[in-house]
C-alpha cells in the first residue's frame, strides 16, 4: 500500500475521488489537487499534476449571502465531485450554488450551471444510451438533470415529500442494462433520447433527516421514499442490481435492496 503524504495547509479534505490513473482531491477552501496514480508491483507512485482553486467566496455585501448556509464570504467549499464518462473533465459541486466543469489537462473552465438555489450538495456524471447525463442535487432540495453534449437542461425533479425540514445530501444513481447507442443531431433528439431511453434510470437521494429517496429520472416517479436513519444521510452507493447502501451520522450503515 502507498498513501499520500500532504498536509493542504491544514485545510480540511471535504471528498476524494478516482479514475482510473486519476485521484481528484477536493478541499473546503474551493480548491482542487489533481494526482496521476501508477500502480507497479503493489507500490502506488503518485504524482501530483496540478493545483488549483475552481470555487471562490463571494462578496459577504451581495444580498443574496444572507440566504446561504455556510460561511461563503469565507471559503466556497466543494462538497462533491464526478469524473466524465470520457475521463478527461470534471465536475465540481460547492456551497457556492454551482456545478463547474473543468478541463483536467488545461484546467480552463468550461462551464459554470447556475441551476441551484442553495448550496450543491452532491453531483453525478454518467453515460447512458447516446447520452452523458450529470445530475445534481441541492440544499434546496431539487434535482437537476442535464445533458452535457450541449448542456441542454433536461429535467428537474422538484422537493421530495419528506416530513420537516431537510436537505438533499447525497445521490446515487441506479442504471438499467446498456442500451444501444444512437447518434444524436439536435437538441430535440437529446430531449427524445432522455424520454424514451432514461425511463428506467433512478435518482437515489439521502437527505439531512434520514429520508432516502428513490425516484424515476425522467417523470420522477416515487419508488421509495422513507426516513431509515435517525440522523443524517453522509453518504451512498448504489449498485446496478438495485442494492442501496447508506451511511449516516446516527452510526449506523445500512443496506437495502430496491424491490419494485
Amino acid at each position: 500500500s502507498s498513501g499520500i503524504n500532504a498536509e493542504y495547509g491544514g485545510d480540511t479534505i471535504t471528498c476524494v475521488k478516482e479514475s482510473g490513473s486519476k485521484l481528484c482531491v477536493c478541499l473546503i477552501t474551493g480548491e482542487v489537487v489533481l494526482y496521476h496514480v501508477m500502480v507497479n508491483e503493489d507500490v502506488a507512485d503518485v504524482t501530483k499534476m496540478w493545483s488549483a482553486t475552481l470555487h471562490h467566496p463571494q462578496n459577504p455585501e451581495t444580498p443574496q449571502s444572507a440566504q446561504l448556509f455556510g460561511s461563503l464570504s469565507l471559503k466556497a467549499e466543494i462538497w462533491s465531485c464526478a469524473f466524465s464518462p470520457c475521463k478527461e473533465l470534471l465536475a465540481t459541486s460547492s456551497e457556492d450554488q454551482t456545478v463547474r466543469v473543468t478541463s483536467l489537462q488545461t484546467r480552463e473552465n468550461l462551464a459554470i450551471f447556475q441551476d441551484h438555489s442553495l448550496a450543491v450538495t452532491c453531483v453525478a456524471w454518467f453515460a447512458h444510451s447516446s447520452l452523458s447525463l450529470l445530475v445534481s442535487c441541492s440544499d434546496d432540495n431539487t434535482v437537476v438533470v442535464r445533458e452535457m453534449t450541449n448542456h441542454t437542461k433536461l429535467y428537474v425533479l422538484p422537493r421530495p415529500d419528506v416530513i420537516g425540514f431537510c436537505t438533499l445530501t447525497y445521490l446515487g444513481i441506479i442504471l438499467p442494462p446498456a442500451q444501444e447507442e444512437r447518434v444524436l443531431t439536435t437538441s430535440d433528439d437529446v430531449q427524445t433520447d432522455f424520454q424514451e431511453t432514461c425511463t428506467d434510470v433512478k435518482v437515489v437521494c439521502g437527505s439531512e433527516n434520514g429520508y432516502l429517496i428513490v425516484r424515476g429520472l425522467v417523470n420522477g416517479r416515487v419508488y421509495f421514499n422513507d426516513r431509515l436513519h435517525q440522523g443524517s444521510i453522509e453518504g451512498l452507493c448504489c449498485a446496478s442490481d438495485g442494492r442501496i447502501v447508506t451511511c449516516s451520522s446516527d452510526c449506523t450503515v445500512q443496506i437495502h435492496s430496491l424491490v419494485e
